[in-house]
C-alpha cells in the first residue's frame, strides 16, 4: 500500500508499487544469481558503478565488488545459511574508484523456480563525506581552521595522561592578541578576523609538527 502525503492510494497495483519502488530508490537494487550473474540493474545501480545496465550484465558480481575485501567471503556464506546478509562491502566504480557500501541481500525463488538474489546498496562514500564534516564542525574552529576550545580540551587531557605515564614534562601556553577588542570597536569585527587569522598563521608556521594549537575563546 503506497501513502502519499496522508492520502492512501489503493488504486496501484502491486507490480506498479514495486516498480515505483525499483525505478525511484536512491539505492542501487540488482537482481542477481547466487553464482554472481546479473540480470537487471536500477538506474542507481548505473549513477553508482558508473556502467550501463547491460555493462553491468557481463561483469557480473565480480566486476563489481573489491575481491581483496576479506569481508566478501563470510558475507556470501552468511547469505547461503541464513539466507539474508547485512555488511558493508567495497565496491568497484567504472574509473577505479573503490567505495564503501551498505549492502543487504537476500535470497528468493522466482515463478519458475529458480534461486535469485536481491542485492541492494547504499554508497557509504557520501555519507562518510558528511560525517567528516560533522567532525570537522565539532573540533574545528570556523575562522581559524585549529582546534575549538572542546578539541583543545581532549587533547590536552590526552597529554597530560600521557605525560604521566612517560613521567615527562608538559608545557601549555596561553596566549592573547593585545587591544584586540580596541581593533573590533573602531575597525569593525571583519578587520579583527583577519587579525586573528594572522596572528593563528603565525603560530602555526611556527610551531613543530607535534605541538597542538588551538583556540580557547571565540
Amino acid at each position: 500500500m503506497l501513502v502519499i502525503e496522508g492520502v492512501c492510494d489503493s488504486n496501484m497495483s502491486i507490480d506498479n508499487f514495486y516498480r515505483f519502488i525499483y525505478e525511484k530508490s536512491l539505492d542501487a537494487i540488482l537482481l542477481t544469481s547466487p553464482d554472481g550473474c546479473v540480470y537487471r540493474a536500477n538506474q542507481a545501480a548505473i549513477n553508482m558503478f558508473q556502467y550501463t545496465e547491460e555493462e553491468m550484465c557481463r561483469l557480473g558480481r565480480c566486476g563489481l565488488v573489491d575481491k581483496s575485501d576479506l569481508r566478501l567471503t563470510p558475507a556470501l556464506e552468511q547469505r547461503i545459511t541464513q539466507g539474508y546478509v547485512r555488511a558493508e562491502l567495497n565496491y568497484i566504480r567504472k574509473n577505479g574508484e573503490i567505495f564503501p557500501g551498505d549492502t543487504s541481500s537476500a535470497l528468493f525463488i522466482d515463478d519458475e523456480g529458480r534461486t535469485r538474489t536481491i542485492l541492494i546498496i547504499r554508497d557509504n562514500s557520501l555519507y562518510q563525506e558528511v560525517k567528516e564534516q560533522e567532525r570537522r564542525y565539532a573540533y574545528i574552529d570556523y575562522l581559524t581552521g585549529i582546534y575549538n576550545r572542546r578539541a583543545l580540551i581532549d587533547s590536552l587531557e590526552h597529554e597530560i595522561a600521557r605525560a604521566k605515564r612517560s613521567m615527562k614534562s608538559l608545557s601549555l601556553m596561553l596566549l592573547d592578541i593585545d587591544h584586540l577588542k580596541r581593533i573590533n570597536d573602531h575597525c569593525g569585527h571583519s578587520c579583527g578576523d583577519v587579525v586573528i587569522k594572522s596572528f593563528t598563521k603565525t603560530l602555526v608556521d611556527n610551531l613543530r609538527l607535534y605541538d597542538i594549537v588551538g583556540r580557547y575563546g571565540g
